[in-house]
């Protein structure tokens, strides 16, 4: 009886996590996502140390060696899955050296289309020329 009641207990714990997610996007950038896809965000450090730098819901990101350009839904509410699919934040971060500097100061948004477009332009990126990946079910 014992068993079964442990048992029991292990399969809620495990069926409470069913969703885990981790990229790396560079040396120390790393997309996440734990519990539910809608709490993709994007984190700078190492796995002892880090900083959370865009919180959910990131559905698009863009990279290559120097930056990040990343899209999200903000939320919307105090649960997990409230976000604001009509709204669009856009971020540009310059990447940095871990153990150097914080990342979070090089962390340009949440702003417009329109200053994102124009940011971009002035760095000389395109989105087509870099690494993507885009969430479909987030978008």
């Amino acid at each position: 009886m014992k068993t079964n009641i442990s048992y029991f207990i292990l399969c809620v714990l495990l069926l409470g996590c069913d969703y885990s997610y981790q990229k790396q996007i560079g040396e120390s950038y790393f997309l996440r996502a734990v519990n539910s896809p809608v709490t993709m965000s994007i984190g700078f450090g190492s796995s002892e140390i880090n900083e959370g730098l865009i919180n959910q819901t990131v559905f698009e990101v863009h990279w290559n060696e120097e930056y990040i350009l990343a899209k999200r839904h903000p939320s919307k509410g105090v649960n997990v899955g409230d976000i604001d699919r009509d709204q669009v934040d856009y971020y540009v971060i310059k990447k940095v050296d871990f153990g150097k500097e914080r990342a979070s100061e090089y962390v340009v948004g949440p702003i417009t289309i329109n200053d994102y477009s124009k940011r971009i332009l002035e760095l000389g990126l395109n989105e087509k020329d870099m690494s993507s990946l885009t969430f479909k079910d987030l978008k």
